[in-house]
């Protein structure tokens, strides 16, 4: 599991695959903040509240006392979000009494604060998608007056299935640093489709060389595999790297042709091959050019799509 760099006014978000897996960082985050004397808040749901209690305490910790001393701060996030929420939008003035009065407590019973919280996630699973992008706005408005360290949780699943490269970007872009999910490392692609959604993160690109790879072959086309996954990856690269966004891969056969396609919301085309060889992923366009039949670029509503072909023999 990659380990967080944790300073001051950091907002860290973490896309997750499984409970267990956002309950242990959330043990480690919490409990190497209490251990260094700093006071914790998590406002989380009642199930992951009882497994992030039951992995403090087998790390040794007293949360009795910690509780006692206002250095171990557990809040419901449900009872919390309904607390400050006005017509599907968090209320500044009232998240900044509910919320801040706190993080201004915790701030006094130790060196500093870490704090974790799923209310975004819950506002996204519930279809307010601008409720939770809303508030993480208003969280970062909260650190520019308090000193704290904010970790977010996200299911990847449920940010995946709305398929809406602005909104996720927006959301990846209220943090100071992005935790891609452990499925990246070992990308699993199965799950049907042609289509797949991606983070902005740089595990990102290898978990979209990997589905690319099967799905040529459930195509039945993976002798152009070694020259398309080189084309991917370049493609990923640049939409991570140099666009900053979330990005959509597609691929799709027809008698003649292969077509893959990335979509991400930055609408700056990339350069072309003759003026620049250093474009996309440090090998440059002039590459893709190379490998590919024919490639280019097609402005979208939101962004903008990357396409080439590979002619079938």
């Amino acid at each position: 599991m990659t380990e967080l760099s944790v300073r001051p006014h950091d907002h860290i978000v973490a896309f997750y695959d499984e409970d267990a897996d956002i309950v242990d960082r959330v043990v480690r985050f919490v409990g190497e903040g209490l251990r260094a004397d700093d006071a914790a808040i998590i406002i989380v749901t009642p199930d992951h509240r009882i497994a992030i209690d039951a992995g403090l305490v087998a790390r040794g910790l007293d949360l009795g006392a910690l509780r006692a001393s206002g250095r171990y701060v557990p809040l419901d996030a449900l009872e919390t979000l309904a607390s400050f929420m006005s017509d599907g939008l968090p209320d500044p003035e009232r998240f900044h009494d509910v919320v801040g009065s706190v993080v201004r407590a915790a701030a006094s019973a130790g060196t500093g604060i870490r704090a974790f919280g799923e209310m975004v996630a819950l506002l996204w699973s519930e279809g307010n998608v601008a409720g939770a992008i809303e508030l993480e706005s208003t969280w970062n408005e909260l650190a520019e007056q308090e000193r704290f360290v904010l970790l977010c949780g996200y299911p990847l699943h449920t940010v995946i299935e709305r398929d809406d490269l602005d909104a996720l970007t927006r959301v990846c872009t209220s943090h100071s640093e992005l935790v891609g999910p452990g499925s990246y490392e070992r990308f699993d692609p199965s799950g049907g489709g042609t289509s797949r959604t991606f983070l902005p993160v740089i595990s990102a690109v290898t978990a979209a060389r990997t589905f690319a790879e099967h799905t040529l072959d459930s195509l039945g086309v993976s002798e152009i595999a070694p020259d398309a996954t080189i084309v991917v990856s370049e493609l990923a690269s640049n939409a991570v790297m140099h666009a900053d966004s979330a990005f959509r891969l597609t691929i799709e056969r027809d008698d003649a042709v292969v077509r893959i396609t990335i979509d991400d919301i930055n609408d700056a085309e990339p350069s072309s091959p003759e003026r620049t060889m250093e474009t996309i992923g440090g090998l440059g366009l002039v590459l893709v050019d190379g490998l590919t039949s024919r490639w280019g670029t097609e402005l979208l509503p939101s962004g903008k799509r990357v396409w080439c072909e590979f002619a079938l023999s």
